[in-house]
């Protein structure tokens, strides 16, 4: 964001002209958000929607609806992407913050979410919901109004929150993303496990009530939450005792969980640096020396620096780095993106090596780089692959509506096989071309 054109030390994100400046108005208040509404589409970089219903419910909406409106709409402004390379290791004032404030009550929450069969019935996530999470009542009428103004990736986002997985939201409906919408509206941003402000383009679904623990009645409003991502990585599939237990271990030794966030923070500084110089790594690795077994070492280096984004080489290079595929049990959704080095048993015994399948094609790439030929031919070599890795959605529906779950399976797998022996197949054509 540029400079104030005023001058003012306010940090507000409004400015895109002089007579923009939200400085002299109150925050949160409906002079504040019309004036916002007014710069939104210049800011947010999309086509300009239609704000017309939206500003005529304002004069309607209570104080708190207004609030929520504006704050949702700053999040938008203020950060257009996520940063998705930061360190996902949770600062020790935030575990402080929750073992303080949120554990009993959380756990007491899961426990009362189970009837005394055991059945899931998120009854005491919803009473946790209602004291702990909203901070404003929110009308439908309000959240269809703001979702209308939405540009479509954003209602994408909010649609694909964490991941539907029941048939009950198989098209990722427009129900599913406005009640995730209004969710974001009633906490107003606020992260109920740290206490903290978290931006929509940071935040995180989080099942209250993990999945794996509820089952597919855990993907319900009674049991949504924005958090930040780092608090959500850190919950994952926890149940109440052992999240209770991880709190207690990391707030009884806590000189050494301070030093494994301080060795986060800094792994992730050299991440995005190193992220940042792709395009000269790549240039460095198809140029070092003049022998090819030199190139490919240093471009091992390159990849192994990257750890789990050195499939961002791929890109770099000009090449897909994901597929899409149907996930496994997942009758009604759409084709997802899965990585290359989301690696299965059979990828590692056919490629005869535990390096990640974007780690040696980069290998690959940088080997044959004095090879104009060769190194076009692995590069189409491997979009064919990525291209028959790709299991079309009609074909996935069939497999599993007519032959079952476990006949799917048995197709993802083979599918796995293939590509792991297609990959094999063109290193194997590289002559000296080493897997170690």
């Amino acid at each position: 964001m540029r400079q104030c054109d005023k001058g003012f030390p306010c940090g507000q994100t409004c400015i895109e002209r002089a007579d923009n400046c939200l400085h002299d108005l109150q925050p949160g208040g409906r002079e504040y958000l019309n004036k916002l509404i007014e710069i939104m589409p210049a800011n947010i970089r999309q086509v300009p929607p239609t704000f017309a219903a939206l500003q005529t419910i304002i004069n309607s909406a209570t104080d708190a609806e207004v609030e929520s409106i504006t704050t949702f709409y700053q999040t938008l402004i203020n950060k257009p992407k996520a940063d998705r390379t930061g360190s996902k290791q949770v600062n020790l004032e935030d575990v402080e913050y929750f073992a303080n404030n949120q554990l009993a009550k959380y756990k007491k929450a899961f426990e009362e979410s189970f009837d005394n069969k055991g059945e899931l019935t998120l009854t005491g996530t919803k009473k946790y919901i209602d004291s702990q999470v909203k901070k404003a009542q929110i009308s439908d009428k309000v959240v269809s109004a703001v979702w209308d103004t939405l540009p479509k990736n954003i209602q994408t986002k909010l649609k694909n929150a964490g991941d539907p997985r029941t048939s009950a939201w198989q098209n990722k409906s427009t129900a599913r993303g406005q009640m995730l919408l209004k969710r974001y509206m009633e906490q107003q941003g606020i992260d109920p496990y740290t206490g903290r402000f978290v931006d929509l383009n940071d935040a995180e679904l989080e099942h209250i009530i993990p999945e794996t623990v509820g089952g597919a009645g855990a993907d319900h409003p009674n049991n949504w939450a924005w958090i930040r991502a780092d608090i959500n990585k850190w919950h994952g599939n926890k149940t109440a005792t052992e999240w209770e237990t991880d709190t207690k271990a990391i707030m009884s030794n806590q000189e050494k969980y301070q030093k494994k966030v301080e060795k986060s923070k800094a792994d992730s500084a050299d991440q995005k640096a190193k992220l940042a110089n792709n395009d000269k790594a790549l240039e460095e690795a198809y140029a070092v020396g003049t022998d090819a077994k030199t190139r490919q070492q240093y471009a091992r280096q390159v990849a192994e620096s990257l750890k789990t984004k050195s499939k961002k080489l791929i890109s770099a290079s000009g090449l897909p780095e994901s597929y899409q595929q149907l996930r496994a049990n997942l009758p009604g959704t759409k084709n997802r993106t899965q990585s290359i080095d989301n690696q299965s048993t059979e990828m590692v015994e056919i490629l005869q090596s535990k390096q990640k399948p974007s780690s040696l094609l980069f290998q690959a790439l940088a080997f044959t780089a004095d090879n104009p030929e060769r190194n076009q031919k692995l590069r189409e070599g491997y979009q064919e692959a990525i291209k028959a890795r790709t299991l079309d959605f009609a074909k996935s529906r069939e497999i599993y509506e007519q032959q079952g779950p476990a006949t799917y399976k048995d197709a993802l797998k083979a599918q796995s096989q293939n590509f792991a022996k297609e990959l094999k197949k063109l290193f194997d054509d590289i002559d000296d071309f080493s897997y170690n």
